[in-house]
């Protein structure tokens, strides 16, 4: 049979899905050959098993297609989406993102470039929760963007009306409820002018009442810690402890997203993976436990104000794309810093991922740069880890949306926790940093007089 242009589509696509299943089932029998751990063997033997079936599936697919048993509804978006200018294509991969279920991403690192490559894409996964095909909620988030013409949005909102019972209902239920109050630990770590291996410690719980606000209101309550003492960095942990004990009283311990402010030496410094004793004989490190991301305290000084009003134009323009992919502001500091402070000023740019470990902190070094265009975000690796292909698995934990980023490198970190102690040490969740800098959400004053 002479199959439709829509269909030769879907087939190239599930071809492709089944390349891309060969070649992962290829490459974990050949990890399995080099593997002498008993646990590790049985849970790639797990894998391979998982990875058959999903290619029994696709070929059943192709077959069935090839054998004109297989139509889709979903393929008359195509003309209706089609052609369309860079701006929607944008709210197009934006609403594609938001419909992905979790860990979709693991089988399916990229992202789609077409629209029927997108809605292929949709109609192989799963409902979901909320019991709706992901097609179907995939047109709704268009339908519901205020940024898509209302002309498009309603004849999406016509294409769909039909085919559900009750288009108000999954509108409704697109739209995630925003929690009425969302909990920051602000954690401020200063050398002191004393001793060289000391630090004062300051700590404030911050609270934003409209977290979705560009410029949002916090209210700040300082933490019981002693101003007098200066603590080496061995001690900060157990001092971590008693500051989440206090924090506890206003929120749950796994909601908070903790902020370090760290000095420019200690950028580097893995800070997430500071243990905390979350029973008598359980530690566990702050990253798995919070969110865990960097700030500098360079930024707050006075000195800094030249950049303030651009470290100000570039967080607003950050929380507009929000439900964009990461990776679509990010771009690679694998590079000079001349080449890079080019990049970083410009206007699309609002991030930078660094595959390899800093060589240096201060002068003319990557922080520098980053520093001095006033990108609020950057994420890179603390150490460089040969055996792994650093830039693709930075890439991967880049195709979530922007404002998932800090929840996705926190399951990084679960996932480098959750391997055994032989393979934890070469993780690349081990050894992630995360720059996150709301030019809105800062410590109260600090005198740097009393340290």
């Amino acid at each position: 049979m002479v199959l439709s242009r829509s269909q030769q589509v879907q087939l190239r696509h599930l071809q492709r899905r089944f390349d891309f299943l060969e070649q992962n089932h290829t490459d974990v029998f050949e990890q399995l050959n080099y593997e002498s751990n008993a646990e590790n063997r049985n849970n790639l033997k797990r894998q391979l098993a998982a990875i058959l079936q999903q290619m029994k599936e696709v070929e059943q697919e192709i077959q069935e297609l090839q054998q004109g048993n297989v139509g889709t509804e979903a393929q008359s978006l195509i003309p209706i989406l089609t052609p369309i200018d860079d701006q929607i294509t944008k709210r197009i991969k934006a609403a594609y993102l938001a419909s992905r279920p979790s860990g979709w991403s693991d089988s399916r690192p990229d992202i789609p470039h077409t629209i029927k490559e997108i809605i292929a894409d949709l109609e192989d996964m799963p409902p979901g929760d909320i019991g709706y095909k992901r097609i179907f909620q995939f047109v709704a988030r268009l339908v519901a963007d205020s940024e898509i013409p209302q002309p498009l949005r309603q004849q999406l909102k016509n294409w769909l009306k039909p085919k559900v019972d009750n288009l108000q209902a999954l509108l409704n239920q697109i739209k995630p409820p925003v929690d009425s109050e969302q909990f920051y630990l602000m954690v401020w770590i200063q050398p002191s002018q004393q001793k060289s291996d000391r630090y004062f410690v300051k700590a404030w719980l911050a609270c934003a009442s409209q977290p979705d606000e560009i410029e949002g209101e916090y209210e700040c309550e300082p933490i019981s810690i002693s101003e007098e003492e200066a603590f080496s960095l061995n001690q900060i942990p157990q001092l971590l402890k008693d500051i989440l004990i206090q924090s506890s009283n206003k929120c749950a311990i796994s909601d908070l997203t903790i902020e370090f402010f760290l000095p420019r030496p200690l950028l580097n410094h893995e800070v997430d993976r500071w243990e905390i004793e979350i029973t008598e004989d359980l530690l566990v490190p702050i990253g798995v436990e919070c969110r865990v991301v960097i700030r500098s305290q360079e930024r707050l000084l006075p000195n800094y104000c030249l950049r303030k009003k651009d470290w100000q134009k570039k967080w607003k323009k950050l929380k507009q794309l929000n439900s964009y992919s990461s990776a679509q502001v990010f771009t690679s500091a694998d590079c000079t810093c001349p080449e890079l402070y080019v990049e970083l000023i410009k206007e699309d740019i609002l991030g930078c991922q660094l595959a390899k470990a800093p060589e240096l902190l201060g002068k003319e070094s990557i922080f520098s740069v980053i520093l001095g265009t006033a990108i609020p975000l950057a994420l890179w690796v603390r150490c460089n880890l040969a055996h792994m292909n650093c830039p693709k698995e930075l890439n991967r934990l880049l195709n979530c949306c922007i404002a998932e980023l800090p929840t996705t490198v926190k399951g990084k970190r679960g996932d480098a926790f959750a391997a055994s102690q032989q393979l934890r040490e070469s993780h690349i969740g081990s050894h992630l940093s995360l720059l996150w800098e709301d030019p809105y959400r800062l410590p109260p004053s600090i005198n740097y007089t009393t340290f």
